[in-house]
């Protein structure tokens, strides 16, 4: 009976033979380290966004308590014109009454490109305003205060005019606004 031999030397060294699945298994576990890493970075910031939201909270809370004891602690006069005003803008904005942008497009039309306004102000009912403003020239105040009469809403009332060192001219104007019924 003839022996078989059998030759379990490879022809590459152990070192070759090891280097690659080493490799495999180091980088393997690098990417799950990795991996488990991002996991817990994401669920540590989604814990600290909730914490913080938690505290905003609280804050938001403690101001409305604070603002509601400064309230409280309002003489009653003062009292009642917040309360007038909150339930006036209320009005306003539940009843839609007021046309304030076609009210801003009229004069803004109206207004000649070196004329300069300076104030605009409103009355409580939004149907008398006092506009202030100034120009270099009085052509064109003129021209401002006949195009707001030609718009049909408005009647002009000229409160003052005058003209100071530089030939400036100062205005100062009412418009009752004309409710088309």
């Amino acid at each position: 009976m003839k022996s078989i031999k059998v030759n379990l030397r490879s022809e590459q060294p152990l070192k070759e033979r090891l280097l690659l699945p080493g490799i495999s298994a180091l980088m393997i576990a690098a990417l799950v380290l990795t991996v488990y890493t991002a996991y817990l970075y994401l669920a540590g910031q989604r814990e600290i966004t909730a914490s913080e939201e938690q505290i905003k909270s609280v804050r938001n809370l403690a101001d409305d308590r604070q603002k509601q004891k400064e309230v409280q602690k309002m003489d009653p006069a003062a009292k009642e014109a917040l309360y007038q005003d909150s339930a006036f803008i209320k009005n306003l904005l539940l009843k839609k009454m007021l046309p304030v942008s076609e009210i801003l497009d009229d004069i803004e039309i109206s207004r000649p490109e070196k004329l300069r306004i300076d104030l605009l102000e409103f009355s409580q009912d939004f149907n008398h305003m006092t506009i202030k403003g100034e120009s270099d020239s009085a052509k064109d105040v003129s021209a401002f205060l006949l195009a707001l009469d030609a718009t049909g809403r408005f009647t002009v009332h000229i409160n003052r005019g005058e003209i100071d060192e530089q030939k400036k001219i100062h205005f100062d104007i009412t418009l009752d606004r004309q409710v088309v019924k």
